[in-house]
């Protein structure tokens, strides 16, 4: 039971570096996009890299599992936030 408590509260930190890796990144868009007058160009802009960048760590997650299936002694990949702790456990 403590590892599972302490596991939960290491998750909750890392969803919420995510979540303020994301506010960050779309707060930095509607600066830039007030500047050039263009604030709804800038968010999607914003949002599409953080779709990329998501869909990017889905990647290394599916290339590791597969990996897993064929040798046992596949180090995970590297990652941060909540990708660091998904695939550290």
């Amino acid at each position: 039971m403590f590892f599972f408590r302490t596991w939960a509260v290491t998750l909750a930190r890392d969803w919420r570096i995510e979540i303020n890796r994301l506010a960050a990144l779309l707060v930095l868009a509607g600066i830039v996009g007030l500047v050039f007058d263009q604030v709804m160009l800038f968010l999607l802009l914003a949002l599409v890299v953080y779709l990329v960048y998501v869909l990017r760590q889905l990647q290394k997650l599916d290339r590791w599992l597969h990996a897993l299936v064929n040798d046992s002694n596949t180090q995970p990949p590297e990652g941060s936030g909540f990708w660091g702790i998904l695939f550290d456990e």
